[in-house]
């Protein structure tokens, strides 16, 4: 980096066991690129590898409006099974809860892909349901 100064990158998240790493510009990409291929091995058996992001296998998340309380994720968890016996939700993990507003809080839940029909065909038929009438 010494030799090729550039803009760091921008901003880092962990998506499960993948370090997401964002960077300015092409430059910073290509030079963050080449340090970790001067990295080598961190540890014994380590592999880093850089791979664009929409190459990683990314589960599909939900966002959820849901009562306030519980508020312990593995409770959320129960509510929503005990809730919804014919949806498919075993894997579900609660991964983000933001801070209640009234009587909800928002939540974005993991769910797994056997799920995602279920929901889709959920939200159409309550959107019909739910039709004004003319």
């Amino acid at each position: 980096m010494r030799e090729h100064p550039s803009s760091p990158p921008v901003t880092s998240w962990h998506q499960g066991h993948v370090k997401l790493i964002a960077c300015n510009d092409q430059r910073s990409s290509d030079l963050f690129t080449l340090a970790v291929g001067m990295l080598g091995e961190g540890r014994p058996g380590a592999k880093l590898e850089i791979v664009a992001k929409e190459d990683i296998p990314c589960r599909p998340r939900a966002h959820a409006w849901i009562p306030k309380e519980p508020s312990c994720p593995d409770d959320i968890s129960e509510m929503i099974r005990i809730s919804n016996p014919n949806l498919p939700c075993h894997g579900w993990k609660v991964a983000k809860l933001e801070e209640p507003k009234g009587l909800y809080r928002s939540a974005i839940i993991v769910i797994n892909k056997d799920s995602v029909a279920s929901l889709v065909r959920d939200k159409i038929r309550h959107r019909v349901s739910h039709a004004p009438r003319l």
